[in-house]
């Protein structure tokens, strides 16, 4: 199988992964905190997807989806948020491209 390699000239935004905290509240509730920085100024190829429209209860939601593609780093899962420009993403998946551990790509949703 041929080793795959994430190209540097593509990697050209600069994004910070977070990792949300919370605490228990005295109901049961979680109370939001700040985020965690699980890593800062990350090389990274971000894309935009067509919208998608979903329709739930009846209304119909539009979901701005972009794809973010960085070289691999141990301890992203789904509930991180992406940092990028001003904007948040929410992790909605993620995929081990060709499963080599070289190369991430999120797929994530803009929160609003």
């Amino acid at each position: 199988m041929p080793v795959t390699f994430v190209s540097t000239g593509a990697l050209r935004s600069r994004v910070t992964l977070l990792k949300p905290t919370g605490t228990t509240g005295p109901t049961g509730g979680v109370i939001p905190g700040e985020p965690e920085v699980l890593a800062a100024d990350v090389p990274a190829a971000i894309a935009s997807s067509p919208a998608n429209e979903q329709l739930r209860a009846g209304a119909q939601q539009s979901l701005v989806t972009h794809v973010v593609r960085l070289r691999y780093l141990p301890g992203v899962v789904p509930f991180m948020v992406v940092a990028w420009e001003g904007l948040t993403f929410q992790i909605l998946s993620i995929v081990d491209v060709a499963a080599l551990h070289v190369e991430l790509e999120l797929r994530c949703a803009e929160v609003q």
